[in-house]
């Protein structure tokens, strides 16, 4: 086999890492205190936009790598408007449930320990 070819294996570790990363956001975002998406309020374009950039910084992480997860998990795709326009548009409750609701799926397919 080529080194430049990439095993199954390999690739479903990717994934498994990447879903990990992606849990990480969203749970992050919905659970941790003041920047918690659950407590935003005003639900707005600049209000969801401070709390995102608010939990990356807080987190040492890059603002894309937190708004391309969420980004996938509200539209289900890669590219959309811009992503604290979507939030403003879905509105609270529903991008709550479309983040949540990603989360279970990303949950459900985490390897198990033991």
């Amino acid at each position: 086999m080529s080194a430049n070819r990439t095993t199954e294996s390999q690739r479903r570790a990717r994934a498994a890492q990447a879903g990990t990363a992606l849990l990480y956001v969203i749970f992050g975002l919905l659970l941790f205190g003041p920047v918690a998406f659950g407590a935003v309020e005003p639900w707005s374009t600049e209000a969801t936009e401070r709390a995102v950039r608010t939990f990356a910084e807080r987190h040492g992480l890059k603002l894309g790598s937190v708004a391309q997860p969420l980004r996938a998990a509200l539209t289900g795709r890669t590219t959309s408007p811009g992503i604290f326009e979507v939030l403003s548009v879905l509105g609270k409750d529903e991008s709550l449930a479309r983040v949540a609701d990603q989360a279970n799926k990303v949950e459900r397919q985490q390897p198990r320990a033991g």
